[in-house]
């Protein structure tokens, strides 16, 4: 077979030695993929990908063929706006919150940022960037105090890269031009172009909207044109604006007007049906997406010809050379050359829910289309592409003297390998490509190309013995690695994962190969290894864990002596932060642990943080004296005495030397949890449903600064993980572990919730039951209270279904809620006094945050002794 082979090279060789060049007509090469959480933002980078951003931050870079290059995670908030400035191979981004970002477009490495929001602003809604890339329009939506009440208005922006600051504001505030509303944001050049309106009318949009044209430059922006124009469909071509009003006249045909750009002087009016989009088509034309379906060719004087009818739903994009029509089920290409011809399709496959095309980008011969919020599929023009070869034996040494054929769709092409390397220009398509040379075995390799591709082809002189090769992967401490990617690259490229001992098993040939092993938050590991016919031995690999460096800046004048430790939530592990210092941490999600005297309290930003990897993180810790004599429990104990069914005041001395355990399994005392403040305990248990009810005014409580709040729960069903999940779902900002007997027989809790409330070491309040639980179930006895309905079953000995005996348990349980419970005052004050020592565990959320915790001073009114109702808890 192998000589046959070689005859049909020779054979091929006299008719194709003068191979001509292969031509192909422009093509495109088509990848889809799917993204998990949505996409925010996106831009195309003509001829190498895309870039998509998440709503949790990430931005992943895509090449041309689909494949994620690489994620990172750039921004804490939503990206909500992302352009290419080309020239300089930067990406301009902006967060939600105003911030603006420079990435480099080739890596997502972030090259500067800034942030551009004041402190009465909320978010931004759209942006826009000139074309010279310097200046950034923004609508954003800020927070208008009048009369006491809050209202969200809009507030346009404009702000220079260059400088770092905005050059121009308009609002409602802004004189003799105030600003409601925005509808659009665009630049023609270094012209800005809004539609906006001044009145609050809803109704007056479709009359009274405005078409606004700014110069822009570093001195702000200077209004040239105005045109009451109401509010339009719009798209900016060339130097012109197309405009067509939203409102119909009688006939059900809008007024449609052009532009020229800057002083919107009117080229051209006219009544059309409606149009549901505007695509820019060159310098000095437009299509138009009717609503209809009917695509047109337009010029500045509104003649417009037909082109092609596209489906209900489907979304068009053109670079002003080529066009593309997007649907759910296929994308169809069309290229222009004075008449329209279709060139191309490509089917769309789903793995999710279909979903109809929401949004394009196209720029010089590459797309990008996002479906619904989570797929996009990008279509780049390729016209040829080139394709090394290089033909190697089994050692990796250059073979010279091989013949290579070529076959696809024009025809097979015959190389000879000389120097053992043949270099092609070749249209994209699917293609084989063939190896011979006496004395090997001969290898057939299919291809798909769609970009430049490098193919390294290796030729064997006999069938190679293979043996089997063992890689054990380990961590740092001796532990097996299961599910390590261990990868070996030689003669033949070959991976798997490893077992639950960390071992992965090979058979393969003969020879030296690289070993590849890759795992979670691992170093990547790479070495090499020499493959003979007696190995034998496992290769143990040692994988070192990822880190990255946290630094703790310590500032305020109570931080002597003060510990700070990270806590591994997926180990407990502590690691104690040096004070004005660096240490390199494991990638994890980690709590932050700080003990410090009694009377000092600290707090740190950040305090539940996650390492990723590249992701150094700078904490600052702020720490401050306490003064116990300001703090006050009477507003808390009034609050929960209203939330609570049965609730009663106490003077009972306590010593908080009670140990509770946290949800990711750190232990403190009540002393370390109290940190000199009122101390709120909430016993629960997650499935309690009236202890849901409490959550609010926990939260109320906990964020007032005037006391520290634990809930602690009573049941072992509430594991790690199920407390952990009772955070998330309930948006706990404070303290959450298990109780321990000894605390719950301490205060004799048998209802739930209970709240204790602790000042100092007195414990001034024992409240049980949720108020609001109780009156909502007052509403349902009123249609089940006929107890002797419900208790004539018992009489007779019948048997009852659990529904009637939960029932008869919820209304048993709710009376003796309403009747109350537990030890009077002289029962609790015999509790025993218990050694304490003290720590500060920092709030579970930056929501929280302030940078020095103090206690809140209650001033009583002399004469009465009431709490002075200026500073009740808000």
């Amino acid at each position: 077979m192998r000589t046959h082979r070689l005859i049909v090279f020779l054979l091929l060789s006299g008719a194709l030695l003068a191979a001509v060049k292969l031509y192909a007509e422009p093509t495109f090469a088509f990848s889809q993929r799917v993204f998990f959480p949505a996409v925010s933002a996106y831009e195309v980078l003509p001829g190498k990908g895309y870039v998509a951003c998440l709503v949790n931050g990430d931005c992943s870079l895509v090449s041309t063929n689909g494949t994620e290059i690489l994620r990172r995670h750039v921004s804490v908030y939503e990206m909500i706006f992302l352009r290419l400035l080309p020239e300089r191979n930067v990406l301009v981004g902006v967060d939600e919150k105003g911030i603006v970002y420079f990435l480099n477009a080739s890596t997502l490495d972030p090259i500067d940022s800034f942030t551009t929001s004041r402190s009465d602003e909320n978010y931004v809604e759209g942006a826009a960037l000139s074309r010279d890339g310097r200046f950034l329009a923004l609508k954003v939506k800020y927070t208008l105090v009048y009369n006491n009440n809050k209202y969200s208005e809009a507030r346009l922006a404009v702000v220079d890269l260059q400088l770092r600051k905005r050059v121009f504001e308009r609002d409602l505030s802004t004189a003799n031009d105030k600003l409601v509303e925005i509808f659009s944001l665009g630049f023609a050049g270094n012209y800005l172009v809004t539609e906006t309106i001044d009145t609050k009318c809803e109704l007056c949009q479709y009359t009274d909207n405005k078409i606004e044209v700014y110069r822009v430059d570093e001195n702000g922006a200077t209004k040239l044109a105005s045109f009451q124009s109401g509010m339009t469909v719009k798209a900016i071509f060339g130097g012109f604006l197309v405009a067509q009003r939203v409102q119909a006249n009688q006939t059900g045909d809008h007024l449609t007007y052009v532009f020229r750009l800057p002083n919107l002087e009117i080229v051209a009016k006219k009544q059309l049906p409606r149009v549901r989009t505007f695509i820019p088509f060159g310098n000095d034309s437009f299509l138009a997406l009717f609503s209809n379906g009917a695509l047109k060719l337009c010029n500045p004087n509104l003649d417009c010809r037909d082109l092609l009818t596209v489906p209900e739903r489907a979304l068009v994009a053109s670079d002003g050379e080529d066009l593309l029509v997007f649907t759910a089920g296929n994308i169809d290409v069309y290229s222009y050359t004075g008449a329209l011809a279709k060139t191309g399709s490509q089917q769309v496959s789903w793995s999710i829910a279909p979903s109809p095309p929401s949004s394009a980008v196209a720029r010089k011969g590459s797309y990008a289309c996002l479906y619904g919020d989570n797929m996009v599929v990008a279509a780049f023009k390729i016209t040829s592409v080139k394709l090394t070869i290089r033909v190697l034996d089994e050692a990796g040494n250059i073979l010279p003297g091989a013949q290579l054929i070529i076959r696809g769709k024009g025809g097979p092409l015959l190389r000879n390998a000389e120097q053992g390397v043949v270099q092609l220009e070749l249209p994209p398509g699917v293609y084989e490509v063939s190896v011979a040379r006496q004395g090997f075995s001969p290898v057939d390799y299919p291809l798909n190309l769609t970009s430049d591709t490098f193919l390294e082809l290796r030729l064997s002189r006999e069938a190679p013995k293979r043996v089997s090769v063992v890689v054990a992967v380990f961590g740092e401490t001796g532990e097996p690695l299961p599910e390590a990617n261990v990868k070996l690259v030689g003669p033949e490229v070959v991976s798997t994962r490893t077992d639950s001992r960390g071992y992965a098993g090979f058979n393969v040939p003969i020879g030296n190969y690289t070993v590849i092993v890759e795992a979670g938050r691992y170093e990547r590991y790479e070495g090499r290894i020499s493959v003979g016919a007696n190995f034998t031995d496992p290769i143990r690999v040692t994988l070192k864990l990822k880190r990255a460096e946290v630094s703790l800046r310590a500032v305020g004048d109570g931080v002597q002596g003060v510990k700070v430790y990270a806590v591994s939530m997926s180990t407990g592990e502590k690691f104690e932060l040096p004070l004005n210092g660096t240490r390199a941490l494991p990638l994890d999600a980690y709590s932050l642990l700080v003990n410090s005297s009694g009377d000092t309290v600290c707090n740190v930003t950040g305090s539940v943080f996650a390492l990723s990897e590249g992701s150094n993180l700078t904490l600052i810790l702020r720490c401050g004296k306490i003064s116990l004599a300001r703090l006050n429990p009477e507003p808390v104990v009034n609050i929960l005495s209203n939330k609570t069914i049965s609730g009663r005041r106490l003077n009972m001395t306590l010593d908080l030397r009670f140990d509770v355990t946290l949800y990711n399994s750190s232990t403190l005392s009540l002393r370390d949890v109290q940190r000199g403040r009122i101390l709120v305990i909430e016993f629960f248990y997650t499935q309690c449903t009236g202890c849901k009810y409490l959550l609010p005014v926990l939260k109320r409580i906990a964020e007032s600064g005037n006391a520290t709040v634990v809930s602690l729960s009573v049941s072992p069903l509430d594991t790690n993980e199920v407390l952990r999940r009772y955070i998330e779902e309930n948006n706990v900002t404070w303290l959450v572990g298990r109780a321990g007997d000894d605390l719950v027989q301490a205060f004799n809790v048998s209802a739930f919730p209970t709240v204790v409330v602790i000042d100092g070491d007195r414990v001034v309040f024992v409240g049980m039951g949720a108020k609001e639980e109780l009156e909502s179930a007052q509403k349902a006895l009123t249609l089940a209270w006929n107890l002797t309905a419900l208790l004539n079953p018992l009489r007779a000995g019948t048997l009852l279904s659990p529904e009637t005996l939960m029932a008869v348990g919820g209304f048993i349980t709710l009376a003796a809620l309403m009747l109350g419970g537990g030890r009077d005052e002289e029962e609790l004050s015999k509790e025993s006094s218990l050694n304490s020592d003290t720590s500060a565990l920092l709030n579970l959320s930056d929501s929280v945050y302030s940078p020095y915790i103090q206690a809140l001073e209650i001033p009583r009114k002399e004469d009465s002794g009431e709490v002075d109702p200026g500073v009740e808890l808000e």
